[in-house]
């Protein structure tokens, strides 16, 4: 009786996690190519990651005389993704970051955050995402892309390993 009982227990838990891992947002629609690289830009953002981050700009480092973006609009395809956004005050360092928890995967990898550091009143522009990833995944997946940017492309792009976990980081700061 106990191993029917254990048996079953496993199942469902078996069954709940398919269930958790199916149900992940794929974000491929929303990351769009943002690792891609050609001879003018080291990464594209695509137009949802680039009017996110304009509204967490309104919102969070507005411009001086500017009144600050009273809510962040989310593409409503994708909202289930996001979590509640979390600045993290770097002013004396002259930008802010804003992480956004991002539960989903792009290309098969399973995401866990983007962040957008900001400059105050200088060039700072990064934006990077988190995957629950090891190094040698993530640039099996995207490495090849970002392979192709050139001396002449704006910007950097990387893979860079954070914990147990790797960064995708696109520096577009001029």
């Amino acid at each position: 009786m106990t191993n029917a009982l254990a048996a079953t227990f496993a199942m469902c838990m078996y069954a709940g996690y398919a269930t958790a891992e199916t149900s992940l947002v794929n974000l491929d629609d929303f990351i769009g190519g943002i690792e891609k690289a050609d001879g003018e830009y080291a990464c594209k953002t695509s137009e949802a990651v680039s009017a996110l981050w304009k509204e967490l700009r309104l919102r969070y480092v507005p411009y001086p005389n500017q009144k600050p973006l009273a809510k962040v609009n989310l593409p409503a395809r994708f909202a289930t993704a996001f979590g509640k956004a979390k600045i993290e005050n770097r002013d004396s360092a002259g930008y802010r970051r804003i992480t956004v928890p991002l539960t989903g995967t792009y290309r098969g990898l399973r995401t866990q955050r983007i962040a957008f550091d900001m400059g105050i009143e200088n060039g700072i522009s990064i934006v990077s995402i988190l995957f629950d990833a090891s190094k040698p995944e993530v640039e099996g997946v995207l490495g090849a892309d970002l392979a192709r940017a050139t001396p002449m492309s704006w910007g950097s792009a990387e893979i860079v390993r954070r914990g147990e976990a790797t960064e995708l980081v696109c520096d577009l700061s001029s």
